[in-house]
């Protein structure tokens, strides 16, 4: 199974589209400056904290986590923020500096809490952040090149792959060894095998 890292919103960069399929190329300038953790869901209580989903595969990191960006939920104004980072249960909690009241906690609601890749550092080997598997384009062993990759999301025990297919709808590919042949990062390539039937679906 293919290995992933911080998640990132699926705002991929591309340049222009191919002529001959209407697939967008990818950009040059792919490498996102930050990396998303977590994003916030809610207030918490009366103190100004917050809940949040946690996003980061990697161990440790939102334990340890200190200072963070918090970016707009449309990923403007990063700015520089100071956290505690708390677990209750399932819950993600932070309690982020000069937030002290749910009025001010609520206007939080759907920002990102990001590190920029100077604190993230690279990939451990074999694994891959999100944001720079978006807008990779994607080559099917048989058929060629099929799309971009819009988004990868949770599924039933495996990675989803969502592939934006011009003119069709959107195809979901088990993230799983059999199907993820290899991933070209330099190259903005992902080349696959898709399962016989899922062009169909």
């Amino acid at each position: 199974m293919n290995k992933h890292c911080e998640m990132m919103s699926a705002k991929p960069l591309y340049a222009a589209a191919d002529q001959a399929t209407g697939i967008p190329l990818p950009s040059d300038d792919w490498q996102r400056p930050y990396l998303h953790v977590a994003r916030i869901t809610a207030a918490h209580g009366i103190k100004g904290m917050v809940k949040a989903q946690r996003l980061s595969r990697v161990p440790g990191r939102l334990e340890a986590l200190q200072q963070a960006y918090l970016l707009q939920p449309d990923e403007s104004q990063p700015r520089l923020i100071s956290l505690t980072v708390q677990f209750h249960q399932q819950l993600l909690l932070l309690k982020i500096e000069g937030i002290e009241d749910r009025d001010a906690a609520e206007q939080l609601r759907g920002c990102w809490v990001s590190l920029d890749r100077s604190q993230a550092g690279p990939a451990p080997q074999g694994h891959y952040y999100i944001a720079d598997l978006i807008g990779c384009q994607v080559y099917d062993a048989r058929r060629g090149l099929i799309g971009t990759l819009r988004d990868i999301v949770d599924g039933p025990g495996y990675d989803l792959y969502i592939i934006k297919r011009p003119g069709m709808t959107d195809l979901y590919l088990p993230a799983v060894n059999e199907q993820i042949r290899q991933i070209a990062l330099e190259k903005r390539r992902i080349d696959v095998c898709l399962p016989e039937g899922l062009w169909e679906l």
